[in-house]
């Protein structure tokens, strides 16, 4: 198992990993119950096009997101002199 160390702190990737994974889900879950209460309380079919809608959003910027942190070790290579900030020592 990987640990990595973040500004004097160990971390375990597979904690972090499970913490980012329950607050992504939290704020989809936050985010569909907000817009159902808001705009659509009597409107139950509009209700689910907008709860599609809202779960294909998320899905779309995870692939995005996921996508871009993917990229070959040569990729990562070529960045990693980069000028810049990193948490990650």
């Amino acid at each position: 198992m990987k640990a990595q160390v973040l500004k004097g702190f160990l971390l375990d990737t597979k904690g972090v990993k499970q913490v980012s994974n329950l607050l992504y889900v939290g704020s989809m879950i936050l985010a569909i119950v907000l817009v159902d209460v808001l705009f659509f309380r009597n409107h139950t079919l509009e209700r689910l096009a907008a709860n599609v809608g809202i779960v294909l959003l998320f899905g779309a910027f995870t692939g995005d997101f996921l996508s871009t942190f993917s990229q070959p070790n040569e990729y990562k290579k070529n960045t990693k002199n980069a000028p810049g900030f990193s948490l990650f020592d």
